[in-house]
């Protein structure tokens, strides 16, 4: 039930769409992309809210299309609201490096501390199966937290060449996953209208 006395009740309506620098979030954007947005509102308010039990938010499709931005911006926003939780945005090519390098305590790291979790860009690495055991373990750990993901594969290709039951896991319980399929890459498409 929303309060008058409680500012983040109903963010969904009064946070501003995010500003993508393809020159702003407006009407003419893909509809995809446009649903990816309203994913992550709705995600950012129940976790602000806590509206529903903790899940994840798979932001998935090519790149250009604004996944890791929004992904940032949620991180920014929930970082502003909450500055005592703990809320971590990690390159997945940087925790692979960090665990090639010997550090393994970074996979508990990533299951246990953070009380939001972004993981951008899973699958944009080489998948030789110690990187699968541990994307499979991180993904086993943080069912039932808050956790964002992203990817440039689709849910189908992340089954087929990462793991099954991480594809599998982004669809359990109250987990939403956006499929951006047909968007263009507005990152190629501004480059192009400047040229």
């Amino acid at each position: 039930m929303e309060s008058a006395n409680n500012p983040h009740d109903g963010i969904v309506r009064v946070y501003k769409p995010v500003r993508y620098d393809m020159g702003g979030f407006d009407e003419s954007v893909h509809p995809e992309v446009h649903g990816m947005h309203r994913a992550a509102q709705w995600f950012v308010n129940d976790i602000l809210n806590k509206q529903r039990p903790r899940r994840w938010l798979s932001l998935l499709g090519a790149s250009g299309v604004g996944k890791t931005h929004l992904a940032e911006a949620v991180a920014a926003i929930l970082k502003k609201e909450r500055p005592s939780w703990l809320v971590q945005c990690w390159k997945w090519q940087k925790v692979v490096s960090i665990y090639r390098d010997g550090d393994f305590g970074i996979v508990e790291h990533l299951v246990e501390n953070p009380y939001v979790l972004v993981l951008d860009d899973i699958g944009a690495e080489n998948t030789t199966e110690a990187v699968r055991s541990m994307l499979v373990r991180i993904a086993d750990g943080r069912l039932g937290k808050w956790t964002l993901w992203t990817s440039n594969l689709l849910s189908d290709d992340i089954g087929k060449t990462i793991d099954v039951r991480i594809a599998s896991r982004m669809y359990r319980g109250d987990n939403v996953v956006c499929e951006v399929e047909n968007a263009p890459d507005y990152c190629f498409e501004r480059k192009r209208r400047l040229s």
